[in-house]
């Protein structure tokens, strides 16, 4: 749809498609059949981004040695900030020579 609510695509919205809305705490997931709203099909889980950053945060304690807490990924607790290299060897900076 456009911004005045419009169908701006008639062969999508002839279709069944499905939106995931993936949030900070809980993903969304709703069906649409014909820009009809499928109750059945949707559904929320209590997983978000939040999930995502923890799961990053145990990969860079794992890899870096780090102890610090999941909130706090810049290494300071330890007095220094972490090189990307510590956290995956196979890292490489998107600008050579930095």
């Amino acid at each position: 749809m456009d911004d005045q609510g419009r169908v701006s695509n008639r062969e999508l919205a002839a279709q069944k498609i499905g939106v995931v809305d993936i949030g900070f705490r809980t993903t969304d997931f709703a069906i649409m059949d014909r820009l009809r709203h499928i109750d059945r099909g949707c559904r929320t889980i209590d997983s978000g981004m939040s999930k995502a950053f923890g799961l990053i945060a145990q990969r860079f304690r794992k890899n870096a040695g780090w102890r610090s807490s999941s909130t706090s990924l810049s290494g300071r607790r330890r007095g220094r900030h972490p090189d990307a290299r510590e956290v995956h060897p196979l890292w490489r900076h998107p600008r050579p020579g930095v």
